[in-house]
């Protein structure tokens, strides 16, 4: 279950369903209630927060492990050019992690740089 919440067991297992990407009907029936209740939930400020948080939380840890799948991939290219092989599908693989962990490093920046000026439109309130 979900750590220091408010809400309750249905509530968090629809959460966790809906990151599990379940659509509203699946979530619905397997909590056995109606997709307008899911919405109310929504429209409540702790679902919501909550939510973001789990997500949030669900969006960090699949960005540690491809952090951990960039050494692999940087592993993998050397091995490739040092020894010649001609394994397409590693290469394509490779690539790709690097390319997302180069996204990755954008996309932490620009949360930094967003960060700042969030703090510094603050200060100036």
């Amino acid at each position: 279950m979900i750590k220091n919440s408010t809400l309750t067991n249905r509530q968090e297992k629809a959460i966790i369903l809906l990151l599990q990407n379940k659509n509203l009907d699946e979530v619905a029936k397997t909590l056995r209630v109606s997709r307008s209740t899911i919405y109310k939930w929504f429209e409540r400020q702790d679902f919501k927060e909550k939510f973001a948080e789990v997500r949030q939380q669900v969006f960090n840890e699949s960005l540690e492990e491809l952090k951990t799948l960039t050494k692999e991939a940087i592993a993998t290219l050397k091995d490739i050019l040092k020894n010649g092989t001609k394994e397409t599908s590693r290469v394509t693989a490779s690539k790709t992690v690097l390319e997302l962990a180069l996204r990755l490093k954008e996309v932490e920046e620009l949360e930094k740089r967003v960060e700042e000026l969030e703090k510094f439109v603050e200060s100036r309130r």
